[in-house]
């Protein structure tokens, strides 16, 4: 759920990672549930165009090289799992 995530995930230094949009952090979870760009798209009830870019804005942010490191990634910070 989006209100219970934080709008910037930390390292334990405190250190920012990245901070993401609304939007970007219901892409973010979506794609850690495997979801694939048409289908976050269908659920967002956005062009697919939109969630590519948002994927690539996520990717470059969370310094992810591709889909299944994001997908870890988020899972990873849904389940307070992050370690940096």
């Amino acid at each position: 759920d989006l209100d219970t995530l934080p709008r910037t995930v930390q390292t334990a230094a405190g250190t920012p990672l990245w901070n993401l949009t609304p939007q970007q952090w219901r892409v973010f979870l979506l794609v850690g549930k495997a979801l694939s760009n048409k289908a976050i798209a269908h659920e967002l009830r956005v062009a697919e165009s939109t969630v590519k870019a948002h994927v690539s804005a996520i990717f470059k942010m969370a310094g992810c090289r591709n889909r299944t490191e994001a997908a870890l990634l988020s899972q990873r910070v849904r389940y307070g799992l992050l370690d940096a």
